[in-house]
């Protein structure tokens, strides 16, 4: 049995990063905290999860446990987290409970043997990767662009010695947006959109961190909560 209560944002935040990559995932309770890693039906997203046992108001575990999450069935839910200080969630014996404000919600959990789960974290992104740090708007920018170019699915990220830059373009029209960055390798990568547009969801913080190689997984990490809470979300290239 599995006890957490915590800041609504908190949770919400949760379950709105997973639920960017997979609509089902498998929570990993230990007397560290909770981890998920999650990965899309067709391979090409990946998400992993953690969040410290600090960053709950109340941890309580009896044993560590597993438990299958129907993410997507709760992500209704979330706006009105959004607006409690606290939330508790509370998971065991095939069931999953939520208790915030004057709403009870409960619903089954799901067999862990079920849900579709990468065993590991993948560990490809190569050592001589373009690593830098960027405003998060940059996805809203990227996101805000493709709605301006038609018929395009796909972003090229290139990144040089202090610089980075999109490009998104078609048959017919192109954009280009540059930042100064600091960083000192070459990689040239294209991404699809579509689950770019998906990560943005589950991202509300100001900064994150890219890491890519050229024709190579994109990585998003950053930190959220009050520090103890960390996502990295990876991307395969489109070649």
């Amino acid at each position: 049995m599995l006890k957490i209560t915590c800041e609504g944002t908190l949770l919400s935040q949760t379950l709105k990063a997973i639920n960017a990559v997979c609509r089902e995932a498998v929570l990993v309770a230990d007397f560290d905290g909770i981890k998920v890693l999650g990965i899309d039906s067709a391979n090409v997203a990946f998400i992993d999860l953690k969040v410290s046992k600090d960053e709950f108001k109340e941890y309580r575990l009896k044993s560590e446990s597993e438990f299958g999450i129907p993410v997507e069935k709760l992500i209704p839910l979330c706006s009105a987290m959004d607006k409690e200080e606290f939330v508790c969630l509370d998971v065991g014996d095939g069931r999953l409970k939520l208790t915030f404000g004057n709403h009870e919600y409960a619903i089954r959990t799901l067999s862990v043997k079920t849900v579709r789960r990468p065993q590991r974290v993948p560990n490809n992104l190569g050592t001589e990767r373009a690593e830098f740090t960027v405003p998060s708007t940059i996805l809203s920018d990227i996101i805000k662009s493709s709605k301006i170019v038609e018929n395009c699915m796909i972003v090229r990220m290139i990144a040089d010695v202090n610089s980075f830059r999109y490009i998104i373009e078609s048959d017919d029209e192109t954009i280009r947006q540059n930042y100064e960055v600091k960083n000192n390798q070459f990689a040239n990568a294209l991404y699809s959109l579509d689950y770019l547009k998906d990560f943005n969801v589950g991202i509300n913080v100001d900064t994150i961190d890219l890491k890519f190689q050229t024709d190579s997984p994109l990585s998003i990490d950053f930190i959220f909560g009050n520090g103890g809470g960390s996502i990295r979300y990876l991307l395969a290239p489109r070649m």
